[in-house]
């Protein structure tokens, strides 16, 4: 992992944060809340990276 923080996980399940275009972590949910102000008819890009790495073989909700 390079730059990566775990933000989330069990000892089988891990959630690693690669990037968060400035968010902030709520490091007790795994929540990320962006402040951001714009103008009418503006747009803003945000992007944020993530990795899940669990056991083969093990089913997650939702993926």
């Amino acid at each position: 992992m390079i730059n990566a923080s775990i933000v989330a996980g069990t000892n089988e399940i891990r959630v690693y944060l690669f990037e968060s275009s400035g968010a902030t972590l709520d490091e007790a949910t795994g929540k990320l809340t962006w402040k951001v102000k714009l103008k009418v008819k503006d747009t803003k890009k945000i992007t944020f990276t993530y990795q899940i790495r669990y056991p083969k073989g093990k089913t997650i909700a939702g993926l």
